[in-house]
């Protein structure tokens, strides 16, 4: 993982450092099978919920990807798509061929070998993110308590997916996501989709609507209220949703984003996730949100122009 040490990102979950696996060498063999890096660290998540073994193993799991993938948009947010690698390598990530290769040469000719490696981990940039992010945990601690609160609601709030928390959930998994794909245009629709289940209600529009110029407008005019401060960020906010909806609709895309995609999303959801964070009494932990939230969010832009 790029780290030297345990890492406690919030009271009950933390990076430890794994010298010991607790796996003797044929289980490690199997587990090496499917994988080209060993492990060296795993995440440690604690919970006194009183609840059945079902219940807390199927949390835990989820607060862990959670963990996982708040990490990767705080990547996302540092180093955008530059270096999509991510500062780690998951569990998850099973596929073991590093190495393609192929044949090619003149007709009539011998063919050649031509072969390319790539691991989907770079180590020094991974050991560039740990410094940056141990040097955050005390310049920033207010948001990283926030967003490391979220995994533990999950673990701790019995009400959580239907809270403000659930759509936080499933929108920084869809980052994760967009930030592992390989393909550009797969990667462009899961970003916008990620910015998308912030910020568009059951209450918006009727499902004849969906696909109106009503749903674009929406998606633009959250997206610069949540990111007023960001350069240029209604031309980004209609150059994604437009490469988007191109895609989603089976054109090509026929040129690339202009921006970094990926910067510009994992910061916009961070700034979605901060604002949520204030959102009536509650913040994260509202529920019955679905007609509150849009115009509180459409105010927050309204002041934020005001301001500036």
């Amino acid at each position: 993982m790029g780290l030297d040490k345990n890492v406690e990102l919030y009271q009950g979950i933390s990076l430890i450092n794994e010298s010991d696996l607790s796996l003797d060498d044929k289980s490690v063999e199997k587990y090496m099978h499917t994988r080209t890096f060993k492990p060296n660290y795993n995440i440690n998540i604690l919970s006194n919920v009183k609840a059945s073994y079902k219940y807390s193993t199927d949390r835990a799991m989820r607060a862990k990807e959670a963990t996982i993938n708040i990490l990767q948009a705080l990547h996302g947010s540092t180093f955008g798509n530059a270096e999509s690698e991510g500062p780690f390598v998951k569990d998850s990530d099973r596929q073991p061929h590093y190495m393609t290769f192929f044949l090619a040469g003149i007709r009539g000719r011998e063919l050649t070998d031509n072969r390319s490696y790539h691991f989907n981990y770079n180590k020094k940039s991974s050991e560039k993110f740990w410094d940056l992010f141990e040097n955050s945990l005390s310049s920033e601690t207010k948001l990283h308590n926030l967003l490391f609160s979220v995994p533990d609601k999950i673990l701790n709030n019995a009400d959580f997916d239907k809270s403000l928390g659930g759509l936080i959930e499933r929108s920084l998994r869809w980052l994760a996501d967009a930030i592992n794909e390989q393909n550009n245009e797969t990667k462009i629709v899961k970003l916008a989709v990620a910015i998308e289940s912030l910020i568009n209600f059951k209450s918006d529009s009727k499902r004849s609507d969906i696909d109106s110029d009503r749903f674009k407008d929406t998606f633009i005019r959250r997206t610069i209220a949540i990111n007023t401060y960001q350069d240029n960020v209604e031309s980004k906010a209609i150059e994604l949703y437009n490469a988007r909806s191109s895609i989603a609709h089976g054109s090509p895309l026929k040129k690339g984003i202009s921006f970094d995609a990926v910067l510009f999303t994992a910061t916009t959801v961070i700034l979605a996730i901060q604002l949520f964070s204030t959102f009536k009494s509650k913040g994260i932990d509202e529920i019955g949100f679905d007609k509150a939230l849009p115009q509180y969010i459409e105010d927050f832009g309204q002041l934020s122009i005001q301001k500036t």
